[in-house]
């Protein structure tokens, strides 16, 4: 019998879901209700302090309202409505901090307060203007574009509380080809905003991250770090355990996602990631196995991918091969589990 992953299934702070709620209701007068039972989540049940919602209906969220609206651009309404409690600790360490840059750091060094869901946020200062890159395996999200565009125009209202009401990043970099809104993102953004392009990014010039803040209390950025630290510790998500995944979440398509690569792009030997993950109570199968059990899960929920393209992402080498991992964690196969993800009218399970 194989032993159960260990790594928790993603979630996404409630805070999140309860933006979304007051953006359906403020922007666009629609009752979050429905949309809210069809995802599987409850609006009574939003407003419980640091609360976390599974991320797959949080994933279901973001499409129904996109469905509900009509709006593809709602991504960009609900970052607007992001306030700092929204990000729960991590929003006073923004608040509080010295610099952009510093607030910046913080954003990606915490970011997994926000959603556990793989991804990263990385801030390359090597250039000016700098860039503030995010990245996830596009094909685990529902609705990719919109949650790309919340994150930039949260980063962005965040910003403007924090330094001066008309700041605008140097540029937007956006992977996706929609250009039928060039308009709305040059409205929030203010800045030249280019699609198509092979990364999301924002960039900031040095002298934007250099920028003092207005509310800056180094006490307060002390205790907030602390907190953020141990919030991160309580989810039991290490460094290590998360760069790990981040990588097999990348390298799994390739079939290439071996211990040994992962520890030569860690730039550590395989003996030293292998006893540092032990240190945790964690082994590269165990992360293997829950990474590839969590991917599979957000896979199935999107029909738009085959059983072969699952295959693929989760870098089995065949159908079969998957088929028998999956019917080892839930009893049933693949093809089943997916017809029973739809079943219902909610969408849920």
């Amino acid at each position: 019998m194989s032993q159960t992953p260990v790594l928790p299934e993603p979630t996404t702070l409630t805070s999140v879901a309860r933006v979304v709620a007051d953006t359906l209701r403020e922007a666009y007068g629609q009752d979050p209700a429905p949309v809210l039972a069809a995802a599987g989540l409850d609006e009574a049940g939003l407003h419980a302090p640091r609360g976390r919602s599974v991320a797959a209906a949080m994933q279901r969220l973001w499409q129904g309202a996109v469905r509900t609206t009509g709006d593809a651009g709602f991504g960009l309404r609900a970052g607007e409505h992001i306030r700092p409690v929204t990000f729960s600790v991590l929003g006073v360490t923004w608040m509080a901090s010295g610099t952009l840059r510093e607030a910046l750091q913080r954003l990606c060094r915490y970011s997994h307060v926000i959603s556990t869901q793989p991804h990263q946020l990385r801030l390359d200062t090597d250039t000016d203007p700098a860039w503030l890159h995010f990245e996830y395996p596009a094909k685990l999200l529902l609705e990719p574009a919109v949650i790309v565009d919340a994150l930039f125009a949260a980063v962005v209202t965040l910003a403007r509380m924090v330094t001066r009401p008309a700041f605008a990043p140097a540029a937007l970099r956006l992977r996706h080809g929609d250009t039928t809104r060039s308009g709305a993102y040059q409205r929030l953004f203010a800045c030249p905003v280019s699609f198509g392009e092979t990364t999301d990014a924002m960039a900031f010039s040095a002298a934007q991250l250099d920028t003092i803040l207005v509310g800056h209390e180094s006490e307060v950025v002390r205790t907030a770090t602390l907190e953020a630290e141990r919030y991160l510790q309580g989810m039991r998500l290490s460094p290590l355990a998360t760069e790990v995944r981040h990588l097999l979440v990348q390298l799994l398509p390739s079939g290439d996602a071996a211990l040994e690569e992962i520890a030569r792009r860690l730039d550590r030997g395989v003996s030293t990631v292998q006893r540092q993950l032990q240190d945790e109570g964690l082994s590269y199968r165990q992360l293997l196995e829950a990474t590839r059990r969590t991917l599979a899960e957000g896979y199935l929920a999107d029909r738009r991918l085959s059983l072969g393209e699952v295959t693929y992402l989760l870098g089995f080498a065949d159908q079969s091969s998957f088929s028998r991992a999956f019917s080892r964690w839930y009893g049933a196969s693949p093809r089943r589990y997916r017809d029973g993800l739809h079943a219902g009218p909610a969408g849920g399970r």
